[in-house]
């Protein structure tokens, strides 16, 4: 896959932290599609290096899976961050349990390859701890009735078994022009195949037709993970 590279001062190829990062004779990394990656070249060995053209950094091969190489320092597991925002406003009826789905990461935002950003569920693609915080902004202008829930939903793949990992209940803000502002926060222990989303829900007058999430950094989803 390279004729030439160098890895400077940490070359640690377990836990990788790259300090400077340089191909010889003008040559590229070669490219790969994080969502649908190639094999490994080493097959349960690993050591491939590439580009990923969906999130815009470097990602290794541990032999099993590509990661993105860590830009931070400590030891242990390696640690990537995710952070998104909402792409477009998203109408929720009342007493309805509703997924937070369409979100998209902007640059400085970026995202891991195992959130699907279109339907908002992470699927583990190894153990992993997370930790995921949760911003969310129902839009003023509508009603100061009903109270709003927001919830980090949790399902473990080997029972099939779904629960609230965590719930905040925020009544709605008197004003009906402000904003009623949720933030949930948890840290979950992951097995391959386990997901994770957001949902949301309220339960103000059914004459009022929806509450809106608002669009752009008034909804936000970020954290890190941590795979061994």
């Amino acid at each position: 896959m390279f004729s030439n590279y160098k890895i400077y001062r940490d070359d640690v190829f377990d836990n990788i932290q790259v300090t400077d990062l340089e191909v010889e004779g003008g040559e590229l990394l070669p490219s790969i599609n994080s969502i649908a990656p190639p094999q490994s070249l080493r097959p349960g060995i690993g050591g491939d290096i590439a580009y990923d053209m969906v999130t815009k950094r470097v990602y290794y091969n541990n032999g099993s899976v590509w990661l993105p190489i860590s830009v931070g320092g400590g030891v242990g597991g390696n640690s990537q961050s995710f952070s998104f925002i909402k792409n477009g406003n998203q109408n929720i009826v009342a007493n309805t349990a509703t997924i937070v789905t369409n979100w998209t990461d902007p640059v400085p935002y970026s995202t891991l390859p195992s959130w699907n950003l279109a339907t908002g569920i992470y699927i583990a693609p190894q153990n992993q701890f997370m930790s995921i915080n949760a911003d969310i902004a129902w839009a003023g202008g509508i009603s100061n009735l009903g109270t709003r829930f927001t919830r980090i939903m949790y399902n473990n793949a080997m029972t099939s078994t779904t629960i609230i990992a965590k719930e905040v209940i925020t009544q709605a803000d008197p004003a009906t022009n402000i904003e009623t502002t949720q933030q949930a926060t948890i840290n979950l222990a992951l097995d391959a195949g386990d997901s994770v989303w957001v949902t949301v829900q309220h339960d103000a007058p059914l004459s009022i037709p929806f509450l809106t999430l608002a669009s752009g950094n008034h909804n936000s989803i970020c954290g890190t993970v941590i795979s061994a």
